[in-house]
């Protein structure tokens, strides 16, 4: 069952929709991806506010692997954790799973920021972790900065920008902040 900001979805009531029109707004991995915080036998909530955090989430995820692959020269091979595991074995949780997935997504980008003494192993076992739950799940499975391209591009265009802005723009607010113009420089970081 779908509900829609709590309210079940009706023809009746107004607010019945297609997966077509979903998908016009939102990447089908930001979909697949907020499918899965729900577990199996729950209602979905249907929430503008929830598949944008998906999406941020995917966002997230494709930004990790493509510094994870960078810093390891590519991707490692893939197993999910134990930890992953359990949760999927606990009658296909993958909520749970998706918790255990964001950790480790949030223990490389750690990782990759301190590098501390034997950095470069343990982040190929998290990267061949991650690599793992993605393919179990279906998410994160494109190459990393062919999915960011697209995803910039696409939000880009919601508002009416295309790359080639956005790097006007920060050109012009390094001249600002070069030019002691912080008021500017502030004014551009906001809009960026």
């Amino acid at each position: 069952f779908v509900t829609i900001d709590a309210e079940k979805m009706s023809k009746s009531l107004g607010n019945f929709f297609t997966v077509r029109e979903v998908l016009k707004e939102y990447h089908p991995e930001s979909v697949r991806y907020f499918l899965l915080t729900t577990h199996y036998r729950s209602p979905i909530n249907y929430a503008t506010q929830s598949l944008d955090e998906a999406a941020g989430r995917v966002a997230y995820g494709y930004t990790t692997l493509a510094r994870l692959d960078l810093a390891l020269g590519g991707a490692e091979t893939a197993r999910a954790s134990e930890n992953f595991l359990d949760a999927m074995r606990d009658d296909f949780n993958t909520a749970a799973a998706l918790g255990v997935l964001a950790m480790e997504l949030r223990e490389a980008n750690e990782g990759l920021d301190k590098r501390t003494a034997g950095w470069k192993e343990r982040l190929a076992a998290l990267r061949a972790n991650i690599g793992g739950a993605a393919r179990i799940l279906g998410v994160f499975e494109a190459e990393p900065e062919s999915f960011l391209a697209t995803w910039r591009a696409r939000h880009l265009a919601a508002i009416g920008m295309v790359e080639a802005d956005v790097e006007r723009l920060i050109s012009e607010r390094q001249a600002a902040r070069k030019g002691k113009d912080f008021a500017r420089a502030d004014a551009i970081r906001v809009e960026l």
